[in-house]
């Protein structure tokens, strides 16, 4: 077994497995299935052992794995998220599949003061930082397809959409940071996990604070409401 071999570079397998207590990994087949897994293989290896069924190996599935399935199940099946996700993966490839426009969204970018970034592919928190420079290559580009995109991405749901799911994007890059900390042991798996929930239930009803939700609704206000000023005029 690789995980044996691996060990006994650096200590007696011998010596250290009946010291072994848990294990944790992600659940992909290879890890925890029912007969090959590698967590039915160590519980064999265990069973073997002397006293081996007296002190049986806990077996954990990697939270932070998990909720990542979560996540991805959240950009699959509910339909307006999908939609944004894949037109933000267009819009991605159609800034980087030229290597001119690559070139002049980074001008116009470094003009800006603006970040470029990589769009990643469970729509982090990241993209956020890269979508002011894109729609701003979009406003200076003559390209018929740029305009497009451009009224695409500016409309007033699309937008908001956008905003709500970065927010709760980063509620949940900090529920998963924190199940990662020496802080959470997995007796505190349920109530971190309740408190994420109505951290997200309030972002329903209220904008996050400092979040980007608050600042497009801010945004918006002005917008308006220096609109209402000029018709008056």
């Amino acid at each position: 077994m690789a995980i044996q071999n691996a060990v006994e570079k650096s200590v007696k397998w011998d010596s250290l497995f009946p010291n072994v207590s848990s294990l944790a990994s992600d659940g992909t087949s290879l890890n925890s299935g029912a007969r090959s897994g590698i967590w039915e293989r160590l519980s064999q290896m265990r069973q073997l052992q002397e006293n081996g069924k007296d002190v049986p190996l806990l077996k954990i599935w990697c939270a932070v794995h998990r909720s990542a399935l979560a996540w991805n199940s959240v950009c699959s099946l509910v339909a307006e998220v999908n939609y944004l996700i894949r037109d933000a993966a267009a819009l991605a490839t159609y800034c980087h599949s030229s290597g001119v426009r690559t070139r002049e969204l980074h001008k116009v970018a470094t003009e800006n003061k603006l970040k470029v970034l990589r769009l990643p592919q469970y729509f982090e928190v990241r993209w956020s930082r890269s979508i002011r420079a894109i729609l701003m290559y979009l406003k200076t580009s003559p390209d018929a397809d740029a305009n497009v995109y451009l009224k695409n991405w500016l409309k007033k749901y699309r937008l908001h959409l956008s905003c709500f799911l970065m927010d709760a994007v980063m509620l949940y890059s900090r529920f998963q940071m924190k199940l990662q900390s020496d802080s959470v042991l997995v007796f505190n798996l349920v109530k971190e996990r309740e408190k994420f929930l109505a951290r997200l239930a309030a972002a329903k009803e209220k904008p996050v604070t400092g979040g980007w939700e608050e600042l497009f609704l801010s945004t918006i206000k002005v917008i308006l409401h220096e609109s209402d000023e000029s018709e008056n005029e």
